[in-house]
């Protein structure tokens, strides 16, 4: 009886092994899949005065060239609730 349990473990034991060390393997790769690369703030040409509001936002893309500026971003989930405590000022 105890060499039976002892053939049914060792078989049953690896392939257990495998599937968590597989289903950690998929759920990091996941991860790393989702996750945006963020420009620098310093590595950019942005004001000062906007700052505050730029530690919320991930900028995927900004070029200014002439009077064209394009910025591609990502916003995380409290950034509207800082937008309206900060507000917005129009500066010309």
């Amino acid at each position: 009886m105890k060499k039976k349990w002892s053939i049914i473990l060792a078989i049953s034991l690896p392939i257990l092994l495998f599937l968590i060390f597989f289903s950690i393997f998929e759920l990091n790769r996941k991860a790393n899949t989702n996750k945006t690369d963020c420009l620098k703030q310093e590595s950019l040409s942005i004001p000062n005065h906007i700052s505050d509001l730029i530690t919320d936002i991930c900028i995927t893309k900004y070029t200014d060239i002439n009077s064209n500026t394009t910025i591609e971003l990502e916003l995380n989930s409290n950034f509207k609730q800082k937008l309206i405590e900060n507000g917005w000022e129009e500066k010309e």
